[in-house]
């Protein structure tokens, strides 16, 4: 039942906005002519754009339940407990998270991430230099 409240409230809102738009004529837009028509956008309070609304919330859904699935999977061992994830869209919005809270030792993944950054904002033909420095020469060969 809690699952439908969302998707309740948004219906209603979006009935009540759209009785104050059919109520108070400053709402209502002024429909274009010519060329202008051809360019006209859906009104905010439209009920065209419900189901990018309904669709949004629906897609996000089946997303958490699908990565629960796969993170919860006994192939994983010990990495079910030591994982985390997060998924935005792109207006970065989160969608999905999971232990993002977790204070967790970088896997040899970050090392790829941060060698294509540092490619990317450096050159590929940049060099780094790492003297070797000691108080005296090595020991034992």
């Amino acid at each position: 039942m809690r699952a439908n409240l969302p998707v309740a409230a948004l219906a209603a809102m979006l009935a009540a906005a759209t009785g104050a738009v059919a109520v108070v004529p400053e709402l209502r837009t002024p429909r274009p002519t010519g060329v202008a028509a051809a360019e006209a956008t859906t009104p905010v309070f439209s009920l065209r754009r419900a189901p990018g609304v309904v669709a949004r919330h629906v897609a996000a859904a089946r997303l958490s339940s699908t990565l629960d699935g796969l993170l919860a999977q006994p192939s994983l061992g010990l990495a079910r407990d030591g994982t985390c994830l997060a998924v935005s869209d792109p207006d970065g919005r989160t969608v999905y998270a999971r232990n993002v809270e977790a204070v967790l030792i970088p896997a040899s993944a970050m090392k790829v991430v941060t060698g294509a950054v540092a490619v990317a904002r450096l050159g590929a033909d940049t060099r780094y230099v790492t003297p070797v420095r000691a108080a005296g020469p090595p020991g034992r060969g």
